[in-house]
């Protein structure tokens, strides 16, 4: 799988461990570090003075919230010892007024309240089994704002927590919990999340703010063999000392891997190939569907069947496999498979029809058909571009990014097969120093190319290799070029905007093009798609890097805890101390 997108170079030589890797969603951990060095972590949230303010007064919070918006007022019958607290909290909280009357404390809806809003806001987003891009525009509804800002996408099938930031949000913080149900859990949230660490910040997150990523995998199924501990840490010190090609992984390319062929198609302006490659993504099985079923002989064994429907304990069914259907959309249902046949059979004039008739999840595929068909109602001259532009402009830039990740691949296994892990003359090293991803943009990073490498101090960890843009400098190392007119890469300058798109959306009569062309030559060509470019480093070295090796009886076991875990272990060890002390305790 990870040949099809150019990753199949090794830098060490030990005998390999085989095993089953992320077999379970909470086998792989991913924490976000931001550009300032802050790790992701979902902390315990403080509770709101609207919680408060109904624990002291003994009654439920929805019934105070209803009065905040729709009016009416609570009466406290009860004896309140400390009555200027709540005074205190009905004015921190702002949405509620207080009075007392006859000595007890009444509470109103406050006619004058104006909800405060923060400039920029960043917190901190726990998901499971979801998608980054779902999961921003879930987030954007939650906290009533047009869209989330955040450094980069994260894997699906796992649990991570990385940051992200939003304008004008309301004093209010929501967080949003994991629903015990599966079926509400995806009409609700395709897939899970939650959110915390609310404060504010000087500017919104844009995609490379972030110095990296922290990872805690688990390898399931390692043959417990007597020399598994020595050839693990043979394995696990190799990896130490010399370290891993930098590839992008999987993730970046789509559940369907078609995601760089989309990108190649954008950069060259075919808007029609685009749209099919995005609503035709797959015409057969998923690319981890397909390996089960290659690697059981097309069986399915009863590991894999227990796996994919998630039919393990009662105690499990919140824990794994959800929405595992959705991450396997080649798979075809009959609703998928009838709207695909209605695109191919016309797509313009079938585009609305094929939309309402896909799955709800297939959010991408939907928005694209409901945008080509309004195109098409619209007689704009190119409808398929009308249905690109329905995508939010992350998206787009997604697609463009898995052009460049592959490309880079492919060049960095031709690097590595060719010439090993020794910098050679023609390589690229950085000299400017970095922070985080952003310093990489071609445009702020400073390289320069290898001469004499037997008098070179640099090494091979100081050794990039360039995300196509128009902007990058290209190294010479011999085979250079021969690696990279293999790839479907365009020629540097072909990343440089040249308003081609501009002029003809302006002859098609889009407004887009107008509205641009009273902008900055910069502002437009940001938006139409140009690609400055960037560099990566071709070899890392993990740090902090630990591992152990751990026995369990079921693939259901849990091996790494996630925030959600230490959150729900820290509340059920406070709840218990409670009872322990004999607090009063709501159940």
């Amino acid at each position: 799988l990870e040949e099809d997108v150019g990753a199949r170079a090794f830098t060490t030589t030990t005998k390999a461990i085989t095993g089953v890797f992320r077999e379970r969603i909470r086998d792989f951990v991913v924490h976000e570090i931001g550009a300032d060095g802050a790790v992701a972590t979902l902390q315990e949230e403080r509770k709101t003075p609207m919680q408060t303010l109904a624990e002291a007064l003994g009654c439920d919070v929805s019934r105070l919230e209803a009065v905040a918006v729709g009016g009416g007022e609570v009466v406290v019958d009860r004896v309140v010892e400390d009555r200027a607290a709540i005074h205190r909290l009905v004015a921190e909280e702002g949405r509620l007024c207080s009075d007392e009357v006859g000595g007890r404390i009444r509470l109103g809806r406050n006619a004058y309240y104006r909800p405060k809003k923060r400039p920029v806001v960043k917190f901190a987003v726990f998901k499971e089994n979801a998608d980054t891009m779902h999961t921003a525009t879930d987030v954007a509804r939650l906290l009533g704002v047009r869209r989330v800002g955040y450094a980069g996408t994260k894997d699906k099938r796992a649990a991570t927590t990385q940051w992200m930031t939003a304008r004008d949000v309301k004093q209010k913080r929501p967080s949003l919990p994991l629903p015990e149900d599966a079926e509400d859990e995806k009409k609700q949230t395709h897939g899970r999340f939650r959110l915390g660490n609310f404060c504010d910040v000087a500017r919104d997150l844009e995609l490379g703010d972030l110095r990296g990523n922290r990872f805690e995998i688990a390898l399931r199924g390692c043959e417990a063999t007597p020399d598994l501990r020595r050839r693990a840490e043979d394995a696990c010190d190799a990896l130490r000392r010399v370290g891993f090609c930098n590839y992008f992984g999987l993730q970046r390319f789509g559940a369907n891997g078609n995601n760089a062929d989309v990108g190649a198609s954008l950069l060259r302006k075919r808007w029609a190939e685009s749209v099919e490659r995005i609503v035709l993504a797959t015409g057969g099985e998923s690319r981890r569907r397909q390996s089960r079923r290659e690697k059981n002989g097309d069986k399915g064994d009863d590991d894999n069947k227990g796996n994919d429907d998630n039919k393990g304990d009662d105690d499990d069914k919140g824990d794994d496999d959800v929405g595992e259907e959705e991450d396997d959309v080649g798979e075809e249902d009959d609703e998928t498979a009838a709207a695909r046949r209605l695109y191919v059979a016309n797509p313009t004039r079938n585009a609305l029809a094929a939309a309402k008739q896909l799955p709800k999840r297939m959010r991408v595929e939907r928005s694209v058909l409901f945008g080509l068909a309004k195109g098409a109602e619209n007689r704009r001259p190119s409808p398929f571009l009308e249905a690109l532009r329905s995508l939010p402009k992350n998206h787009r830039l997604l697609y463009l990014h898995a052009h460049q990740s592959k490309v880079w691949n492919l060049v960095a296994s031709y690097r590595v097969e060719r010439h090993g892990l020794d910098v050679v003359e023609g390589d690229l090293v950085l000299t400017s120093h970095v922070d985080s991803a952003r310093d990489l943009n071609a445009e702020t990073a400073r390289v320069r190319r290898v001469t004499d490498p037997g008098n070179d101090d640099a090494t091979v960890y100081d050794v990039v290799l360039p995300l196509p843009g128009h902007a990058v400098q290209l190294p010479s190392f011999s085979g250079f070029d021969e690696a990279y007119a293999n790839t479907d890469a365009l020629r540097p300058d072909q990343y440089l905007d040249d308003d081609d798109l501009e002029e003809q959306e302006e002859e098609e009569g889009d407004d887009f093009g107008a509205r641009r062309r009273r902008g900055s030559t910069k502002k437009r060509r940001k938006d139409t798609g140009s690609l400055t470019g960037a560099y990566r480093k071709l070899l890392v070295k993990p740090a902090n890097f630990r591992w152990r090796l751990q026995p369990y009886e079921s693939k259901y076991d849990q091996l790494i805890e996630t925030d959600l875990d230490r959150l729900t272990t820290t509340t059920t060890t406070t709840t218990k101390r409670r009872r322990d002390d004999g607090d009063d305790v709501e159940r």
